[in-house]
C-alpha cells in the first residue's frame, strides 16, 4: 500500500495521460522528421514512438500476430486433436499474414486515399494509450487501491482491444453512412478465412462451436459497431469497463495539446474536403457541441487525464467553426 493521496493519486494520472507523446504527436502520415514539418520527436530512430514506418510495421505485427495467437489458441483448448493443432501454427501463418498485410495497407496514407487521420499512426497512438492504461490499471491493484474494485484486464480482453483496434477504422469512405458495419464485416471475413484455414483448430470448423472463441469475436463486433456513436445504450456497454477504455483511447486526440489537435482538426477537414465548406463547419460544430452535452470519456484515468483539455479543444473548435474558421486548415 502506497502513501499517496488522492490528490497525487490523481495528479499522477493526469500527468502521465496529459504528457506523453501520443498529446503531442502532429504527424499521422507514414514519414521521417526530414521529410514531415509536424514531428516535435526528435528522433524517430529511437524506439520511443512515434517509429518509422519499418519500426511501427513491426510492433504492430507483434501486437496482431499475439493477439490471433491468443484468439486461436482458446479454440485450440476446446480440440481433441492435439496433433493437429500442433501443426495448425505453420499452417495458419499464410492467413495471419496475409489480412494483416491486408489491414495495414488499406490504413496507410497514400496519394490516393482519402485518409489523412484515420491512419496508422492513429493506431499506433491507440496502443500507446491501451499499454499507458492497462500499465495504471495494474499498477494501482499491485498498491492496493481502490479497494479491490479496479477491472482485472486478461488475457482476453488484450485480444479483444487488440482486433477491435485494428478494425474499427478499417473501412473509411468519408462519404460512407456504413464504415462501423462495413468494417465489422470485414472481421468477420477474416475470422472465417481463418476457421478455414489448413490446420484450423477444429472448433472453429465444428458446428458445435466454442463459447471462449464466439464471444471473443462477437466482442470485437461489438466494439466495433460501437465506435459508430460512441455511447453506451445498454445496461452490457455500462458495465463494460474493456469497452470503455476502447472507447476512450479511440477519443484520446480529442485530449491533445491545443497545436496538435489543430493539425487533428485540419487532417478531419482534409478528410471530408468534398463537403461545401459552410455545410461542413456547421455540422462538424453541432456534431462536437453533442460531445460536450456531457463527459468525453468514460474512464475514470481519461476523465483525470484529457477530460479538461479535450473540453477545451472542443469548445474552441466549435467557436471558430461558427465563425466560419477551421483550425489547422486554410481557407
Amino acid at each position: 500500500m502506497t502513501d499517496n493521496t488522492p490528490d497525487e493519486e490523481t495528479a499522477s494520472i493526469r500527468s502521465a495521460l496529459s504528457n506523453n507523446w501520443m498529446s503531442r504527436n502532429k504527424n499521422f502520415g507514414l514519414t521521417t522528421p526530414n521529410q514531415h514539418p509536424n514531428v516535435d520527436v526528435p528522433d524517430l530512430t529511437m524506439a520511443s514512438p512515434p517509429r518509422p514506418p519499418t519500426r511501427l510495421l513491426a510492433d504492430l505485427q507483434r501486437r496482431w500476430n499475439r493477439a490471433v495467437r491468443h484468439l486461436l489458441s482458446v479454440d485450440a483448448r476446446h480440440t481433441s486433436s492435439g496433433r493437429e493443432n500442433q501443426t495448425s501454427a505453420r499452417d495458419d501463418d499464410v492467413t495471419i499474414d496475409k489480412w494483416f498485410d491486408k489491414i495495414t495497407s488499406i490504413q496507410s496514407p497514400s496519394l490516393d486515399t482519402a485518409r489523412k487521420y484515420h491512419t496508422l499512426r492513429h493506431l499506433e497512438e491507440m496502443f500507446g494509450y491501451i499499454d499507458q492504461l492497462l500499465e495504471l490499471n495494474n499498477k494501482n491493484d499491485d498498491d492496493g487501491r481502490c479497494g479491490g474494485s479496479r477491472y482485472d484486464y486478461d488475457d482476453d480482453d488484450v485480444c479483444v482491444l487488440t482486433l477491435s483496434t485494428f478494425f474499427h477504422d478499417a473501412v473509411y469512405v468519408p462519404r460512407s453512412n456504413t464504415n462501423e458495419e462495413d468494417s465489422a464485416t470485414l472481421f468477420r471475413q477474416f475470422m472465417s478465412e481463418l476457421a478455414s484455414a489448413p490446420g484450423a483448430p477444429a472448433a472453429a470448423t465444428a458446428k458445435k462451436e466454442s463459447r471462449s472463441h464466439a464471444s471473443l469475436r462477437e466482442r470485437v463486433v461489438r466494439y466495433v459497431l460501437a465506435t459508430k456513436r460512441h455511447i453506451l445504450a445498454t445496461d452490457q456497454e455500462k458495465n463494460d469497463d474493456c469497452l470503455k477504455l476502447f472507447l476512450d483511447v479511440d477519443m484520446s486526440v480529442l485530449g491533445k495539446e491545443d497545436t496538435a489537435y489543430d493539425v487533428y482538426a485540419g487532417l478531419i477537414r482534409e478528410e471530408y474536403e468534398f463537403v461545401d465548406r459552410e455545410v461542413y463547419c456547421e455540422t462538424r460544430a453541432g456534431i462536437l457541441e453533442r460531445f460536450l452535452e456531457s463527459d468525453v470519456f468514460f474512464s475514470k484515468e481519461m476523465k483525470v487525464g484529457l477530460e479538461d483539455r479535450a473540453r477545451r479543444n472542443l469548445q474552441r473548435e466549435v467557436i471558430m467553426l461558427k465563425a466560419g474558421c477551421i483550425p489547422g486548415h486554410e481557407a
